[in-house]
């Protein structure tokens, strides 16, 4: 995104306008992961941009990709366990509403 930067911060250009610019750039770079992510063609991960243009950053290890799948599993995990048990109790109470009708 270098390029981006470059042509963002050409003297041309407001600050605001800039930084609005850059904003809605990042939100499409969001939505393009997003949609990637979605369809399976995105499963590896986007490096951040952090640190001073030029620089590179070092991919990260397989122990930090492990272990950050792993939270993002265990975080889909207890979401999908708090709506299946949400579902549950709503089901019994439905149940207990039904067979009170009946009674």
């Amino acid at each position: 995104m270098p390029f981006i930067r470059l042509v963002l911060n050409h003297p041309s250009l407001h600050q605001l306008r800039s930084t609005d610019l850059i904003a809605e750039v990042k939100e499409a770079l969001e939505q393009l992961m997003q949609l990637l992510r979605s369809t399976g063609v995105g499963a590896l991960p986007v490096l951040p941009d952090v640190g001073p243009p030029g620089t590179t950053i070092p991919p990260p290890t397989e122990t930090q990709l492990l272990a950050d799948a792993n939270v993002t599993v265990n975080t889909l995990y207890d979401t999908l366990k708090r709506k299946q048990e949400s579902a549950a109790v709503v089901a019994n109470l439905l149940g207990a509403d039904q067979r009170a009708a009946k009674a």
